[in-house]
């Protein structure tokens, strides 16, 4: 499926773990992908920034704007805790795919009309926990 074709996308920690697996699977369905992060990339073109810096968010992508003339995904990945290989109740290991799976979706234009929801990527943990009596 090509829900990327000519669209560009910014990943911002797109060198490992969640942001990585965002990247690809977004390149996977025929975007353009730039990543942003400390250090370069080298699966992709990157742009090498310091997010601690409040400037250097416009900065990037005025970056991707230039290079590519439009900007249409924007995955705001960096410095996002990733614990997600921890063991779930449903017994499998979570991976990084499985959050880049409805990342990618949500980022598609097949959400369209979804706006304001939280979605736990957490393998039924939250459905484990006891609720109060």
């Amino acid at each position: 499926m090509m829900r990327f074709e000519n669209k560009v996308a910014l990943v911002t920690g797109g060198r490992s773990g969640i942001g990585q697996a965002t990247a690809k699977r977004l390149r996977d369905e025929g975007a353009i992908v730039i990543t942003a992060q400390r250090g370069i990339d080298s699966d992709f073109p990157s742009i090498s920034v310091d997010f601690a810096d409040p400037i250097a968010t416009s900065a990037v992508v005025d970056q991707v704007v230039s290079m590519q003339g439009q900007l249409d995904v924007l995955i705001n990945n960096a410095g996002i805790m990733q614990d997600i290989d921890k063991i779930h109740p449903i017994g499998s290991t979570g991976k990084p795919q499985d959050v880049a799976a409805l990342i990618t979706f949500l980022a598609s234009d097949d959400a369209a009309f979804i706006t304001g929801e939280i979605y736990r990527v957490d393998g039924g943990r939250m459905s484990k926990l006891s609720l109060p009596q």
